[in-house]
């Protein structure tokens, strides 16, 4: 291989230092532009070459010029084709790479899915996370797994202008189904991924939301739960506070009406009075007795007692108290472990739940007071902050009344809240019961 063209004065020097007589030479011009130099000669003699030498020399560097491309172009294909199995090598390690990656990672639920919706891939955090197993999910459409009937137009309407223009459907929140048709809240974000020569593979990938969701809500129920207990304690030693001060005030009204019951005789209109005045202050030191109790600055007694012993000396007072129209079954269990409280607030505790029982049948109807024993384990007291695990003697009033709505469910053992008519209920009730069992490390539902 040489350049060319070669000069009078190169070519002679050659000869000379090969002994070279005669030359012919040719320039053999290849396909990719590189030159090569075909010579024939003769040594010591000289020679005229001939016509038929001539064309001969130049069938023989044109075959060789044939001869060298071929050899350029399999060295070539050869190289090619090295290169194209090193680089599918490449691909399929990474495909494979891949695959492993999305098959293992616990945290991302992934399905791959073609154009028309078929599931190609699922993973198997997406068998955790749905509940479909990977042969009962491939071959079927993504949107009938795993997206809510009232969800799917607008889920399919997403996935198909994703396809036409090839952008991602942007990342968001949403409640989709499991296999069993429960709600999974998930962080969900579909995108297309685009392998030169193979058709486009989409992909949804999905984040579990549930342990998040759940912590915010146990979140909300203890701030709310703080702030009842803050707004309680605050109305609690306001409403201690203001009973004090009453019952001092009403003690000197009931004295100054005892005075003046000495000095009327019991024939005059002022003795009637005077008598309407003692009832209605007696009404209000029991009123105060209610706030003391709410505001738990009354003095107790507790004592270890049989709790059935306690609810069978009151039956016969609670039927009185909620009349002839409603019955009243009392269900005491066979045993139950003794407990310590002051009786007087099991009273306490009866009267509210069955007058409150009784204005919510307001007729004819029926009242059930169970008693039954109960352990409250970790699951429970998630459920309900107050409550410690252990032991504990259950007190049940149930009655076939008229129920309550939301909003009496969410205001139930708030101090003053009463759904009834002026005049006819302070809305302490409740909150004492409330009080009471709180006080004695107990918890009400």
């Amino acid at each position: 291989q040489t350049d060319l063209p070669l000069d009078q004065e190169k070519t002679n020097a050659i000869a000379l230092q090969f002994d070279i007589t005669s030359l012919m030479f040719m320039a053999l011009k290849l396909q990719n532009d590189e030159a090569w130099m075909l010579g024939l000669h003769h040594c010591a003699l000289k020679h005229q070459w001939t016509n038929d030498e001539r064309r001969l020399f130049t069938f023989i560097g044109q075959r060789i010029t044939q001869f060298i491309e071929n050899a350029i172009l399999t060295k070539q294909k050869a190289e090619n084709e090295k290169e194209h199995r090193l680089l599918f090598k490449a691909i399929q390690e990474s495909e494979e790479r891949f695959r492993n990656l999305m098959e293992n990672v616990d945290a991302v639920a992934v399905q791959g899915y073609n154009l028309d919706g078929t599931t190609q891939y699922w993973n198997k955090a997406s068998e955790r996370l749905y509940g479909y197993t990977q042969q009962e999910a491939i071959g079927r459409k993504l949107t009938d797994l795993i997206i809510p009937p009232e969800m799917r137009p607008v889920v399919a309407e997403a996935m198909r202008r994703m396809t036409e223009s090839g952008e991602s459907i942007p990342t968001e929140e949403l409640l989709l189904q499991h296999k069993d048709g429960s709600p999974i809240p998930v962080l969900s974000h579909h995108t297309i991924v685009k392998v030169p020569g193979r058709d486009h593979e989409l992909f949804c990938l999905d984040i579990d939301l549930t342990a998040l969701k759940q912590a915010e809500e146990e979140r909300g129920k203890l701030l709310g739960q703080l702030n009842q207990a803050q707004k309680m304690e605050a109305i609690g030693r306001l409403a201690g506070g203001v009973a004090h001060d009453f019952n001092n005030m009403l003690g000197v009204i009931l004295g100054y009406v005892e005075i003046a019951f000495g000095k009327v005789d019991r024939r005059e209109a002022l003795y009637f009075d005077l008598e309407k005045i003692q009832k209605a202050a007696l009404q209000s030191v029991d009123l105060t007795k209610q706030l003391l109790t709410f505001a738990r600055k009354q003095i107790i007694t507790p004592k270890v007692l049989d709790l059935n012993n306690s609810v069978e000396n009151m039956i016969t007072m609670l039927r009185r108290l909620i009349g002839e129209d409603i019955e009243l079954q009392w269900l005491p269990a066979d045993q139950l472990w003794p407990v310590k409280v002051d009786p007087t607030q099991i009273d306490q505790i009866l009267v509210n739940l069955c007058v409150n029982a009784r204005d919510a049948i307001g007729g004819v109807g029926k009242i059930t007071i169970e008693t039954h024993m109960k352990t409250f384990d970790q699951l429970h007291c998630k459920k309900q902050s107050e409550c410690i695990t252990g032991d504990y003697v259950a007190l049940s009033v149930t009655d076939n009344g008229c129920g309550m709505d939301k909003e009496t469910l969410d205001n139930l053992f708030e101090p003053f809240f009463t759904t009834k008519k002026i005049g006819k209920g302070t809305g302490l009730g409740l909150a004492i019961v409330y009080g009471i069992v709180c006080a004695g490390h107990g918890t009400c539902s």
